[in-house]
């Protein structure tokens, strides 16, 4: 079976991230920024799974995100495991607005990494935008990024706020590890 920096497809090298956090945190939300650069204010739950492809170029690559957006409800607690397989990268996603998500990032990571090894992860801390609702600062967000070696980073799917930033973060992340696998 091919690694995944070996397999592609015609349009280029498929990279697998998946989108990780509680539910309502605004993963889909992030995902449509992203890719699509369109937000709603409607709330979807997402079920299972749903994945989107992004085409971008990296370093003259041609590259095929592949974006598992992931069920953030503890009722596919059973099954999310199998969607992590695979993964090169996570952006795990948190709710400013609500204390209990980042009370529970570590579970998320950790859960990650079993299935993945030492792949790159960001906390991305979503929905900046509410100001006044805020619930916890920037710096609780960073002393768990600092345990996991990683960064923490405000965004809006609202506004658009580091959205892209964390997508190219990532991407530099994943080529970095593949190019320099002692990392």
């Amino acid at each position: 079976m091919k690694s995944a920096d070996e397999m592609n497809d015609d349009e280029g090298t498929l990279k697998k991230i998946s989108m990780l956090g509680d539910l309502a945190v605004g993963k889909t939300s992030l995902v449509n920024r992203y890719v699509f650069n369109v937000f709603g204010d409607e709330y979807i739950s997402t079920i299972g799974t749903k994945v989107v492809k992004k085409k971008l170029t990296h370093n003259n690559r041609k590259i095929v995100l592949m974006i598992w957006d992931i069920a953030g409800e503890t009722t596919f607690n059973h099954i999310r495991k199998a969607y992590f397989r695979g993964s090169e990268a996570g952006l795990v996603v948190v709710d400013i607005t609500r204390k209990k998500t980042l009370d529970n990032v570590s579970d998320w990571i950790s859960s990650f990494l079993e299935i993945t090894g030492d792949s790159p992860i960001l906390i991305l801390v979503n929905k900046s935008d509410l100001k006044e609702d805020y619930t916890f600062t920037m710096d609780s967000a960073h002393e768990i990024a600092e345990k996991f070696q990683t960064k923490a980073l405000s965004t809006s799917a609202k506004t658009g706020e580091n959205v892209e930033e964390a997508f190219h973060i990532l991407t530099e992340l994943i080529f970095s590890r593949s190019e320099n696998p002692d990392i």
